[in-house]
């Protein structure tokens, strides 16, 4: 008898378990993102994937704003094919040894993610002194090649940025003019654009 009541605990505590797991997994699989927004535990499992969207979905949202609300950015060119509702999310770095560590990021289509310093601001530079950001980006399970828009804003205004499909890289500005220095990212592929954790350091002339 005793070994019937142990077994039947031991299913019980199993079954328990296993629909604690699928709770789980269906709650946060509810979420998606729209803009732009910190990798958490929430969304960890779009990372990579298609953006898919579908009736009872919970759409996750950071505090993205478009334009006319932005801090940071105050001017986008037409050349960018940019529009003024596009959704812009700043993301807080942080100082360590002399850099600026960006955190995990994810993004959808078009939106833009701007990093900043601990307090909000940007890097300021004379002219001639260098802006670099090291990343790393998540392998997408839906293309080989995932594009991701790489650039800066100079004093409230976005300057065209370049294009990269390599998972790692390198992006380097020099300052053509004194002012306040952002480095932003846009995800150009109809998949979550997801970057792993990167740095920004600054080089003095």
């Amino acid at each position: 008898m005793k070994r019937k009541i142990i077994a039947f605990c031991s299913v019980l505590v199993c079954c328990i378990i296993a629909f604690l797991i699928f709770y789980h997994n269906t709650q946060y699989n509810k979420y998606t993102v729209k803009g732009a927004a910190y990798i958490t535990e929430k969304n960890k499992h779009l990372v990579g994937t298609e953006v898919v969207e579908g009736k009872g979905q919970v759409e996750e949202y950071d505090e993205h704003i478009m334009l006319k609300y932005s801090k940071t950015i105050k001017n986008i060119p037409d050349e960018m094919n940019l529009v003024d509702s596009a959704l812009i999310s700043d993301f807080v770095t942080k100082e360590k040894n002399n850099e600026y560590i960006t955190p995990e990021i994810i993004e959808t289509n078009g939106s833009i993610g701007v990093f900043t310093k601990d307090d909000g601001s940007g890097w300021k530079l004379n002219k001639g002194d260098s802006l670099v950001f090291n990343f790393d980006k998540y392998q997408s399970k839906a293309t080989k090649n995932q594009t991701a828009v790489i650039g800066y804003v100079v004093n409230g205004k976005m300057v065209k940025g370049e294009n990269f499909k390599d998972l790692s890289g390198s992006y380097e500005i020099t300052a053509d003019e004194p002012g306040e220095y952002y480095i932003y990212t846009i995800d150009a592929s109809s998949e979550y654009l997801a970057f792993k954790e990167g740095s920004i350091s600054v080089h003095e002339c």
